[in-house]
């Protein structure tokens, strides 16, 4: 589903940093008593100014540029290497039927100032699949050239002042992009060459001197040379294994290894590269130099001192040119479908210019695209009386040498907790019921209420009230989803209970050769039917749970009756991973949108996120389908998902501080700019503007896309510009103030109730003993945590 997609797409990757925690004693209270003492920016600590330019790709100034497309903008040595694709809109002569005319791509060459100093036109079917610089500033290109038969070989060839040679040509053959292709010079002018299966080492003069390879493992694309020693980086070609980094000094002349030695920090996809006899590797928000002899690391890098934007330079190609100058080169989406390549020098401050301002840590799973920018801007106003510190946990995991599939954020934050160990705000936990506790985190009620609190009439009230607890406030909601069930009406009268035996109820009456609910195993729907209901059965302050009752038994009906033990094979894909760390997907995956389409489904989840989203189910609404939200123990409601959440913990020392931040992301401009990739804001006049903005842009895009068709509209049109009117966003608005309830999850909770109910699932156990099972192991694990 689009909204689900996007919504994973806004966690996936991690770019923040980590700041050293200190230790506090507990507070109680909503508060601060005024006698906290605060972390302020002192005058030497570390702040790069930045600059960032533009790199102007060689575009045809004749023509009429339709989209750029950057590949990829990295540093070879001293320069930055940016491979482009452009596509023009032709007009009068050109041939639509012969694409080529309309595209070019090619490699540009620009130095540390941003000037263009070189660049290379491929030819059509040409690829260059690496690039390397040698001392001299000669540049050398490994080049894929097919044949008339598109046989492709492999070249090396050499730009020199402009004009180029073929060094020699290279067994092996790459006809893609060279994703997992490397050319290198090496310290004595020998060249080392990686196709995708191991290097090989060739002399000055193209012949072959040794291949490296270690077997059952992966290699490196490089060689790292440091002082005066050479070593490869390899690691476990299964993806069953722990990936067990280890550095290996290789010889050479015969490509023999020697012992590894074992490197964690480079377990998670860490950039590395070799100046000045120093190896330096890039990790997220960091750049740091580490010591293979001894294994140790020292950060000297991190991009919480300096005003960038985090989100935008993840993955960046960094080039340290002391401790006080950096460089970063990155590609920077436009839009949809252009990209731009981007340089960034960094110098260092004689002073900080934050000096003085109390330092606020923020604390999130993952490095959250829609935060970065808006702490980007908040640290940028020198006006702002604090400094905003991001805190990435999956970066940390990694920094710590921890294995991010076994170990939590949400784990790691307990433990954490336990140690004395937070942050001021923690953004993005809200969903977990632990949390939502005195010992933990602060009531935001009396803050929100307070004279420099929040007017609630210029928001979503009803979303604060649905995100409370016993009363109480400890995250507060600045952008979310709607999350509801779809009903077909035909299949199930508008008026039925939505009560879990209502429910119950309805999927047994569905006609025969309809399903009531989409294919899900019979764990995951339970853990469906629980993700609105489980703070009925979890007790946090008296540290119990209780799930021996009716309510769980019917959920436990629910689950069996309409959950799986195998999902269809025509409704799910196959991937296969291979042993260059790339997959295959293969077969057809029949969504569940297409089985509602097709009255097939009678019931279907939805997540509205945006006008798109919403309007991506208008068709739905206007054939016979409603909006009847979660079941509940009391009648059905629809639901909040928190995309973006901010708390402050008990033990924060900055507790005043850190409210006024979390206020400042309720101004009508954050709101919008929190919704810039997705999601719904909660102030009101922020939803209005959001939602008229993307009224426009579909309704222009509609429009070009009839044009384009002669006219013609396309039922697949409302996939991608559905017909979005004024009324729409009045019904938006509508489903957002019916909001009643929210999402909330406890993983290891989960866990045990998952794994009983199997027994219950599988006939081997009753929902008795089911219950006792989970009360019994639910009650330790609670107690346990203290």
């Amino acid at each position: 589903h689009m909204a689900k997609r996007l919504r994973v797409l806004a966690v996936v990757l991690a770019v923040a940093c980590v700041l050293p925690f200190s230790a506090c004693g507990k507070k109680k209270s909503g508060k601060s008593n005024g006698q906290d003492t605060p972390t302020v920016v002192k005058e030497d600590d570390p702040f790069f100014n930045a600059e960032i330019k533009e790199l102007k790709l060689p575009i045809d100034p004749g023509r009429k540029l339709d989209t750029q497309y950057v590949s990829s903008c990295r540093f070879i040595g001293d320069v930055v290497l940016v491979e482009y694709n452009v596509n023009y809109d032709e007009e009068g002569d050109y041939d639509p039927d012969n694409v080529a005319e309309s595209m070019a791509h090619g490699q540009a060459i620009y130095d540390l100032s941003g000037n263009l100093i070189h660049e290379t036109k491929a030819g059509h079917w040409e690829n260059t699949i690496a690039a390397t610089i040698d001392k001299a500033g000669d540049l050398y290109f490994l080049v894929s050239v097919p044949n008339d038969h598109f046989e492709y070989t492999t070249r090396l060839r050499k730009v020199k002042d402009g004009k180029s040679e073929d060094v020699m040509d290279v067994p092996g053959s790459v006809s893609g992009s060279g994703m997992n292709t490397s050319v290198q010079i090496l310290d004595d002018g020998n060249f080392a060459i990686n196709l995708g299966s191991g290097i090989t080492i060739y002399s000055k003069e193209g012949e072959k001197i040794c291949t490296i390879t270690d077997p059952g493992r992966i290699v490196s694309m490089n060689v790292y040379q440091v002082e005066g020693k050479s070593y490869i980086l390899s690691r476990n070609s299964s993806f069953d294994e722990d990936a067990d980094p280890q550095f290996k000094e290789v010889d050479l002349k015969t490509g023999k290894l020697g012992q590894g030695k074992s490197a964690p920090l480079m377990g998670h996809g860490a950039s590395l590269t070799c100046i000045d006899n120093k190896l330096y590797a890039f990790k997220g928000s960091k750049v740091i130099r580490y010591d293979i002899s001894s294994g140790s690391s020292e950060t000297v890098f991190d991009w919480n001192d300096t005003d960038v934007d985090m989100w935008l330079v993840k993955g960046a190609s960094c080039l340290p040119k002391n401790d006080n100058e950096y460089y970063a080169a990155f590609a920077e989406r436009i839009d949809g479908f252009s990209s731009r390549a981007c340089l960034v020098s960094l110098k260092r401050a004689e002073k900080n210019p934050n000096a003085g301002k109390t330092i606020i840590t923020v604390g999130m799973p993952t490095l959250m695209a829609e935060c970065s920018k808006c702490i980007c801007s908040y640290n940028s106003d020198m006006t702002k009386k604090s400094r905003i510190k991001m805190i990435d946990y999956r970066e940390q995991l990694i920094l710590e040498g921890k294995d991010t599939d076994e170990t939590t954020a949400e784990e790691y934050v307990r433990k954490e907790f336990l140690a004395g160990r937070v942050p001021d705000i923690l953004v993005a936990f809200d969903s977990i019921s632990g949390f939502k506790s005195d010992n933990l985190m602060v009531d935001l009620v009396p803050y929100i209420d307070s004279e420099g609190g929040l007017d609630r009439s210029l928001f979503y009230d009803n979303i604060f009230r649905a995100m409370e607890k016993n009363g109480k406030l400890f995250f507060a909601p600045l952008t979310f989803s709607v999350e509801t069930l779809m009903v077909n009406d035909k299949f199930i009268p508008e008026n039925a209970p939505w009560t879990y035996k209502g429910f119950l109820e309805a999927g047994r009456s569905v006609p025969d050769g309809v399903s009531f609910y989409p294919s899900k195993l019979k764990g995951r729907l339970l853990g469906d039917m629980l993700r609105t209901t489980k703070a009925e059965f979890l007790d946090y302050e008296k540290k119990t749970v209780h799930f021996d009752n009716d309510d769980f038994y019917t959920l436990l009906d629910i689950a069996k009756e309409f959950g799986l033990d195998k999902i269809p094979d025509e409704e799910q894909m196959k991937v296969t991973y291979l042993d260059d760390g790339t997959s295959i997907s293969e077969g057809t995956f029949i969504t569940p949108e297409d089985k509602f389409k097709e009255e097939i489904l009678a019931v279907k989840e939805s997540y509205v996120v945006s006008m798109l989203t919403y309007g991506m189910e208008k068709s739905f609404l206007k054939n016979h389908a409603s909006y009847r939200g979660y079941p509940g123990k009391n009648g059905g409601g629809n639901a909040v998902m928190c995309i973006t959440s901010m708390g402050i913990t008990a033990d924060s020392k900055n507790k005043d501080e850190a409210w006024n931040v979390i206020r400042s992301f309720y101004e009508k401009q954050a709101q919008i700019d929190l919704c810039a990739i997705y999601g719904l804001p909660m102030r009101k006049e922020s939803f209005r503007a959001t939602s008229e903005n993307q009224m426009e842009e579909l309704q222009a895009s509609r429009k070009r896309m009839i044009e384009q068709a002669d006219g013609n509209v396309d039922p697949s049109l409302d996939d991608f510009a559905p017909d979005i009117q004024p009324q729409d966003i009045d019904d938006v608005e509508k489903l957002i103030l019916s909001i009643d309830r929210t999402f909330e999850g406890d993983g290891a909770i989960e866990d045990i109730v998952m794994e009983e109910a199997g027994g219950y699932f599988a006939g081997s156990r009753t929902k008795e003993d089911t219950a006792k099972n989970i009360n019994n192991r639910g009650d330790i694990l609670m107690k346990e945590r203290g």
